[in-house]
């Protein structure tokens, strides 16, 4: 079988564990610091660790679903 880089590439949203700030804010339209006021805000959850702090995957559907952050 012939390893194809396009197949990891073309993954799903729906694939993903976790975005960066920066992927966070695109795929609702806004910039960074959006990201980082929701963040602060504890209007999102954020994964921290291993040197960079992550939006969960979780979360973008969450907010998707018009849901608010359980306590």
């Amino acid at each position: 079988m012939v390893y194809h880089m396009a197949t990891t590439l073309s993954k799903k949203i729906s694939d993903r564990v976790a975005y960066d700030f920066d992927e966070f804010a695109q795929l609702f339209g806004h910039d960074r610091a959006w990201s980082y006021r929701m963040a602060k805000g504890n209007k999102v959850r954020t994964i921290k660790g291993y040197g960079k702090m992550m939006i969960p995957a979780s979360e973008v559907e969450r907010i998707a679903r018009g849901e608010e952050v359980q306590p």
